[in-house]
C-alpha cells in the first residue's frame, strides 16, 4: 500500500513514516509538507492511501485540498490525521471525500487498526456515533468507492 503523508509538522510526519514503514503490508511511504508539494507528488506517482493533516498552515488545505487530491487521484483513499477533533470537522472531512479521521492523540496501535479498516474498504472515525453519522452521510452523498 503506497502511502503519502501530508503534514507541515516535519517531526510528526517523520515519526508516522517510521511507524508505517515498520508495519507489514505498508509499502513505500512518501511525505509532503504542503498542499502544493502533495499535488506535485500526486501528479507524478499513484498512491493507495493519503494521510492528510486538515490544517497545513498553507493553502490549499482541508476540504479544498481533498477535492484537488480526489481530482488527481480518484481511487486513492484519504484519511485525515488531525490534532483538532470535533464533529463538525469530522463531518466536513467526510463530506469533502475523506474515508477516515484519526486524531493525532491516537496510539500507534489505533492508527494501524484504523488504516487496516480503511485498506479493507471501510471508514474509520473517532467514535461509534460519528461512524454511524458518517455511514449515513456516505450513503446519501455517494462517497468514492474503495480500492
Amino acid at each position: 500500500m503506497r502511502t503519502l503523508i501530508i503534514d507541515d509538522h516535519l517531526l510528526f510526519s517523520a515519526g508516522l513514516q517510521l511507524l508505517l514503514e515498520s508495519t507489514e503490508g505498508v509499502g513505500p511511504v512518501d511525505c509532503a509538507a504542503s498542499g502544493a508539494e502533495a499535488l506535485a507528488r500526486a501528479g507524478a506517482q499513484a498512491y493507495d492511501l493519503i494521510l492528510l493533516d486538515w490544517h497545513l498552515g498553507r493553502e490549499p488545505s482541508g476540504g479544498a485540498l481533498i477535492g484537488l487530491l480526489r481530482e488527481a487521484l480518484p481511487q486513492t483513499r484519504i484519511v485525515i490525521v488531525s490534532g483538532e477533533v470535533h464533529p463538525d470537522l469530522v463531518r466536513s472531512a467526510i463530506e469533502a471525500g475523506a474515508v477516515g479521521f484519526v486524531p493525532k492523540e491516537s496510539s500507534p496501535r489505533a492508527m494501524i487498526q484504523a488504516l487496516s479498516v480503511v485498506a479493507r474498504g471501510g471508514i474509520c472515525l473517532p467514535s461509534a456515533a460519528m461512524a454511524a453519522e458518517a455511514a449515513r452521510m456516505l450513503r446519501t452523498a455517494g462517497a468514492p468507492a474503495g480500492p
